[in-house]
């Protein structure tokens, strides 16, 4: 097969995917490649393709508090083996659940980072929503 002419073979076997060799009820009797066809000669057609597991997905909840001093700004790295590993953020506080501004305040990571130092809260942003692959991310600034 000519490289310039890939986009029409893979846009093929998707076509015979789709009509021929579909995962349910395949169309073995008439299928050209029917002597060539591992799961047709192994008669396992009934269970080819092994579909994966889905992954579950799971849902975080981030706060991030952008701690403002004069004019510098507080960011750290993400050490932690999780997603963004080695990437800089602003400082996270991550919550079990979708939580108000302050329970986060209230919270022991807020405490943790934060201890009694005097702070304002100058605003709250909407909520934004990240997706990943195994993960949906909900969080606010």
């Amino acid at each position: 097969m000519s490289k310039k002419n890939a986009a029409i073979y893979n846009q093929a076997i998707m076509d015979f995917g789709a009509t021929v060799c579909k995962p349910q009820l395949p169309l073995c009797a008439s299928c050209p490649l029917q002597k060539k066809c591992g799961a047709f000669l192994n008669n396992k057609v009934s269970i080819l393709p092994i579909k994966e597991k889905a992954i579950k997905k799971t849902q975080r909840w981030f706060y991030y508090i952008v701690a403002q001093y004069k004019n510098e700004v507080y960011i750290q790295e993400r050490l932690q083996k999780d997603i963004w590993q080695n990437l800089h953020q602003f400082v996270l506080i991550e919550m079990p659940e979708k939580s108000s501004v302050q329970s986060v305040i209230n919270s022991n990571a807020f405490k943790t980072v934060f201890g009694s130092i005097k702070y304002n809260v100058a605003e709250n942003s909407k909520e934004y929503t990240q997706i990943l692959s195994h993960q949906t991310i909900r969080g606010n600034f």
